[in-house]
């Protein structure tokens, strides 16, 4: 499939969204803000070599890595001061969901992008400082919600 450069941006920078949206939808402290990080990161590390045929993936993780190790501005936040609500970061999945169709990179492209936002729900449990064991009930909602939008 082909995409032009805007529809080429979105790809690559949707698990930037991903994790942003994953770490904005039940807010903690900065112990759990790192943990959600670093579990991102590591999925991604690790999918990259998982999805090594995907172009999608591939250029996906090349801009993750950018934004994450180089310190990248956010180009998908217009406004840096006001971060997106949860019904942005929705609209924003459904414009990715809708832009890379169903194609088999696009499957595999879909559960990349979900397996990340499990690894960051996954990472800080819930209670004191995190250490709980456990999705919250706000995390397993974007979960329901983007499996759903993802047709997985």
């Amino acid at each position: 499939m082909d995409f032009n450069p805007e529809q080429l941006k979105l790809i690559a920078e949707a698990p930037i969204q991903i994790m942003k949206g994953m770490m904005t939808s039940d807010l903690g402290g900065v112990i759990r803000m790192i943990r959600e990080t670093a579990a991102a990161f590591d999925y991604v590390t690790n999918a990259q070599a998982r999805f090594k045929d995907n172009k999608l993936v591939q250029q996906a993780v090349a801009r993750f890595i950018e934004f994450t190790q180089k310190g990248a501005d956010d180009p998908t936040s217009s406004d840096p001061q006001a971060p997106m609500s949860q019904d942005d970061f929705q609209a924003y999945y459904t414009k990715v969901a809708f832009v890379i169709g169903d194609s088999p990179d696009a499957t595999d492209f879909k559960k990349f992008l979900y397996g990340l936002a499990e690894a960051v729900a996954g990472a800080a449990g819930k209670g004191l400082l995190g250490r709980g064991s456990g999705v919250s009930t706000e995390e397993q909602g974007f979960l329901d919600k983007l499996k759903a939008l993802f047709k997985l």
